[in-house]
């Protein structure tokens, strides 16, 4: 483990060495995970600190200083950040207990149970549960007893942990999370679900989704009740599931994490879908409507045939919407009769030909009715898609094909 890399990083963050000027009995420590990561010769976005008093002020005075914004966290406990211009940020709170031993030890873990003192007469890592030999060793290891009890969000934290920096639970550590992963419903689902989705966005899927059949968490989440034969199936295809989102030929980075957890819970099917989409997990508006379009989605899609035009190919896109990208991507895995690079072709068709999220029609509705010479009401909405099925089959490759079908249609 690299000290220097601390005492390098404390020099080179800005004004993070001028922060303590003037200050002369309260004394502050660079704390938690940012050591951590410093440790492992990560360089963290984040910092936090802990000051023996009140920090408000040296926060308000630090953030002028810096050009940064200040706001709280949470007033009642003096917690504040400042967030700086270049989006990194520095987190300020006071100790929570008398002194900076007794803070790390109500830490979660111990790897996060670290402090660097940034004024002081000793410079040096105060370690006291042994978080850098636990580094050293790749474990993870709970801090207290009631380390759970006290936040139960931090059974979450250690799988994404573990996973994230390759670490193995403790015996004690997992046999505690196994026993407290009830707890988690306790939890408000904004929490659960933030943490959930780093889980599932991470480079280790398989053993994060592993971790958390194991240890009780993901059916306690979901409100779930699994066999090990069931845990075991599910393990395997979510496995296969992120191998095949790696290798597709299309960039589904920003609807990785939707397209899993889409798939996971159907693999562990919940009784009570809507309920855990809404107040379970708190997901999006979005993310609620396209999830049990993705579970369900059974349509058959349009033979793919080479050399199809641009708008046909766009027309395709339009007819699995909403959702038609991850529809796409979830049928490819499912059926794999339809190439990455299709995906990609209908995507970038439909992103072309769309205005305003829809494919123009070949024929107006002005232009309908003028044709047909009566007002149409609904009939006018069934021969606009009536049109477009056809292009999409074939039937009608131009507007003088509509043209000539809709006169067909007096």
């Amino acid at each position: 483990m690299n000290i220097d890399s601390i005492r390098t990083f404390v020099r080179n963050f800005n004004g993070l060495e001028q922060l303590t000027d003037g200050l002369e009995t309260t004394r502050c420590w660079m704390v938690g995970g940012c050591l951590r990561d410093l440790l492992l010769d990560k360089q963290p976005e984040d910092v936090d600190l802990a000051f023996d008093s009140d920090p408000t002020s040296f926060a308000r005075r630090w953030s002028r200083k810096t050009g940064g914004r200040w706001f709280w966290l949470d007033r009642e406990r003096k917690q504040s950040r400042v967030l700086l211009a270049d989006g990194r940020s520095v987190d300020f709170a006071p100790l929570r207990a008398a002194d900076i031993r007794q803070d790390l030890a109500l830490r979660d873990f111990t790897i996060n149970a670290l402090a660097w003192p940034l004024n002081g007469p000793d410079f040096s890592l105060i370690d006291p549960l042994g978080g850098v030999g636990d580094l050293e060793n790749h474990l993870l290891r709970q801090c207290g007893e009631t380390a759970f009890e006290d936040d139960p969000l931090r059974m979450l934290k250690g799988v994404r942990h573990a996973v994230q920096l390759s670490l193995s639970l403790s015996e004690e550590t997992f046999r505690n999370i196994c026993h407290s992963s009830r707890l988690i419903k306790g939890v408000a689902a904004e929490r659960s679900r933030d943490e959930l989705i780093k889980i599932l966005a991470g480079s280790d899927i398989a053993s994060g989704i592993q971790l958390l059949l194991r240890t009780g968490l993901l059916e306690a989440l979901f409100n779930v009740s699994l066999s090990s034969e069931e845990t075991e199936s599910v393990v395997h295809d979510m496995l296969a599931f992120a191998r095949y989102l790696e290798h597709l030929e299309v960039h589904v980075a920003f609807i990785w994490s939707d397209l899993i957890l889409a798939y996971l819970i159907e693999k562990c099917r919940p009784r009570n879908l809507p309920t855990l989409l809404d107040s379970g997990l708190r997901l999006s508006r979005y993310q609620q409507r396209m999830i049990p379009q993705l579970i369900t989605f059974k349509e058959p899609l349009p033979h793919l045939t080479e050399g199809l035009s641009r708008r046909r190919q766009a027309l395709i896109f339009e007819s699995l919407q909403p959702f038609a990208l991850e529809k796409l991507v979830r049928w490819n895995f499912r059926r794999d009769d339809v190439t990455g690079d299709q995906i990609t072709a209908l995507h970038e068709a439909f992103e072309h030909e769309q205005v305003f999220g829809r494919v123009p029609d070949l024929i107006s509705g002005r232009e309908m009715i003028r044709i047909l010479g009566d007002p149409l009401g609904k009939r006018l909405g069934f021969l606009l898609a009536a049109i477009k099925r056809a292009e999409i089959t074939g039937e009608i490759e131009s507007r003088e094909d509509a043209l000539h079908w809709l006169e067909e249609q007096k």
